[in-house]
């Protein structure tokens, strides 16, 4: 079982733990042990996958392979680093075992994923959601507007005026996160900020804290975006409207700088509440013309424009 990040992985782990409980299917969380053994199921990432099978120790035996997951498929596929070690490992290894099964999985299969997966399972049978039906309707969202460099201060109003158990607030980039933590932390929320750069024991204690209600509030960027299962999250704040820059031919990001509102992880991210057939709060807020733009792009991608609310 692949994942693209190590919360997902332990998540997952844990969960088939739980269903294997009273049987003798045995499981193991790659990314804690870092050990496979001779476990039924393992659940690992891309690159801890890569590391076993290219370590002298052979860390990893497929031979036995039956099925293999691979969960938030399109993230592999719209990364280049990612789809190439996969399509390397899929050449070198898996092409030479028995015939195994394949299952690939996402909420999101934006077109441009569409040509990879289908190089790498050539037979298989595709099954999915119109993304006019990816509505959310069980999560009430909102956009606000607000005055030039007063996002935090909306946070502020929003964390002050709310009774609010755990909360993500979801950023493009890493700056003004520790500005908008030490705000939060002054009145006297439990603020935390988690990136992928950060050491694999800070970010397993952050999670462990969140899911223990010990930290009220998540600064991340879309890392946390996907998958990522918290049934007490009430409320997802956008602080920065989600963008990308579309690939065009050969082009590069550098030489291709149209940007545009990103639909994909925008449902990913406001997907991170809600969780469970609960009732969830999704808030984006924004300070510039083109933010606007960019969050309406998104909304008419999904035909869901009657779905916004304004604050």
């Amino acid at each position: 079982m692949l994942c693209h990040i190590r919360e997902l992985s332990a998540q997952i782990a844990e969960v088939y733990s739980k269903i294997c409980k009273f049987s003798d299917i045995t499981v193991v969380d790659h990314t804690a042990t870092g050990k496979c053994g001779n476990a039924h199921i393992v659940v690992m990432t891309l690159g801890g996958l890569k590391n076993a099978l290219a370590s002298r120790s052979k860390a990893i035996d497929l031979s036995a392979l039956r099925c293999l997951v691979i969960d938030e498929v399109d993230f592999f596929m719209t990364s280049q680093d990612s789809q190439k070690q996969l399509f390397d490992i899929n050449n070198k290894y898996l092409k030479k075992l028995p015939k195994f099964q394949w299952l690939l999985f996402s909420a999101t299969y934006p077109e441009e994923v569409h040509a990879p997966i289908k190089e790498l399972c050539q037979e298989a049978f595709s099954i999915e959601v119109k993304k006019e039906k990816l509505q959310l309707d069980h999560i009430d969202q909102y956009e606000f507007r607000c005055a030039p460099k007063k996002k935090v201060d909306f946070l502020m109003d929003v964390f002050n005026t709310c009774s609010l158990t755990q909360a993500i607030i979801f950023v493009n980039t890493k700056k003004f996160c520790e500005t908008v933590k030490n705000i939060l932390s002054k009145n006297n929320y439990k603020a935390a900020i988690m990136f992928g750069d950060m050491s694999p024991e800070e970010r397993d204690e952050t999670m462990v804290k969140f899911r223990n209600c010990e930290v009220n509030v998540i600064i991340t960027t879309n890392m946390l975006a996907r998958g990522v299962d918290v049934p007490e999250i009430e409320i997802v704040i956008n602080f920065d409207v989600p963008t990308l820059m579309p690939i065009n031919g050969n082009q590069n990001r550098q030489e291709n700088p149209i940007r545009r509102g990103d639909p994909e992880i925008y449902l990913h991210r406001i997907g991170r509440t809600g969780r469970f057939g609960t009732k969830g709060i999704a808030v984006t807020i924004y300070d510039r013309d083109e933010d606007k733009k960019y969050l309406d792009e998104i909304y008419e991608h999904y035909n869901m424009k009657d779905k916004l609310k304004q604050l």
